[in-house]
């Protein structure tokens, strides 16, 4: 079995669960035609449909167009094969609640080989534990190597994990996967800590980020080039429908709005956006606009801390990135 092979099996079969004569939408760049093809002859052996939807190269627009959604929402399981993901398009994935979608970044032989090597049993479980102590769990502390932390509220916020098989309330994950996270509380997030690093973004450790939160809002972004790109995806919150004059609005998008830890033993920092927040060892921070009736909240910049120590409510879960609960 070939890399692509092994790439279809997991995402086909290991996260979409794709039974025979069920039904899959392959949707794919023209660049990942041929691994496409892979994939639909894997199906195919299985006796599984195959729909095919050619979606154009990334530029400047979102990658998933209101065309491209409602072929996704009118099917139930879909694998989606690119090159890169815009952040609109990812949040929209993982917040429609029609379609189970697995998402593949990056199909490189070293990666798909990281992939195929995890424990999937023993990470899911892994996974679950910690969401449901981020359930029912009501004050967590983040503290960073250096000594500075941040305190924040996650009462009757309900703790999520990204896992294969997709289960229950997760509509889509992203390979590899093996993360637990959850919302916080408005207004809670207060204290300091050092990122070692942006999640899509090279130079970890290199060139740390230090921020300061105040009642759930940054207040300061302190650091080298980085920090300058923190501050340009921050801003494009502010987006053109509601500010016609295109002038950036500085407080736009500065929520803390999400907690998690990476929990796949496999996953290497540096490799893609969707990766980096799954590293075993390292707790990730959710920066965006906050939920409000009519929208879920929209995390434009995930900040990547590595080797933390987590307390809920007194007890510490993570020490120095290992955990305490296994």
């Amino acid at each position: 079995m070939n890399r692509l092979e092994k790439a279809a099996q997991l995402a086909l079969f290991e996260g979409l669960d794709a039974q025979p004569k069920q039904t899959v939408l392959l949707v794919a760049q023209p660049k990942l035609a041929s691994a496409a093809h892979i994939f639909r002859k894997v199906a195919e052996k299985e006796r599984v449909e195959v729909l095919f939807l050619e979606i154009p190269n990334h530029n400047k627009h979102p990658l998933i167009s209101p065309l491209t959604r409602n072929l996704i929402t009118h099917v139930e399981r879909v694998v989606l094969l690119v090159s890169y993901i815009d952040a609109e398009s990812l949040h929209w994935l993982r917040h429609q609640t029609r379609s189970r979608v697995v998402v593949w970044p990056q199909l490189e032989e070293e990666t798909i080989a990281r992939c195929a090597n995890v424990d999937l049993k023993k990470m899911r479980e892994r996974c679950r534990k910690l969401a449901d102590i981020l359930t029912i769990g009501r004050n967590l502390t983040l503290r960073h190597e250096s000594g500075l932390e941040l305190e924040m509220s996650i009462a009757q916020r309900r703790g999520h994990a990204e896992v294969m098989p997709l289960e229950n309330e997760m509509f889509c994950a992203s390979l590899p996967c093996g993360r637990a996270y959850s919302s916080t509380q408005a207004g809670s997030v207060s204290g300091e800590v050092l990122l070692n690093g942006i999640a899509g973004e090279r130079g970890f450790s290199a060139q740390p980020i230090q921020v300061k939160i105040v009642d759930g809002k940054l207040t300061l972004i302190k650091g080298a080039k980085n920090a300058n790109i923190m501050r340009r995806r921050l801003r494009s919150a502010w987006t053109s429908a509601e500010n016609p004059e295109g002038v950036a609005k500085p407080s736009a998008g500065r929520s803390c709005v999400e907690i998690g830890l990476g929990l796949n033993d496999n996953a290497k920092l540096g490799q893609s956006e969707l990766e980096d927040e799954k590293v075993f060892g390292t707790a990730h921070l959710g920066f965006g606009r906050r939920a409000t009736p009519a929208r879920p909240s929209e995390i434009l910049v995930r900040g990547i801390v590595v080797n933390p120590t987590i307390t809920i409510d007194g007890r510490d879960i993570v020490q120095k990135g290992k955990l305490l609960f296994e």
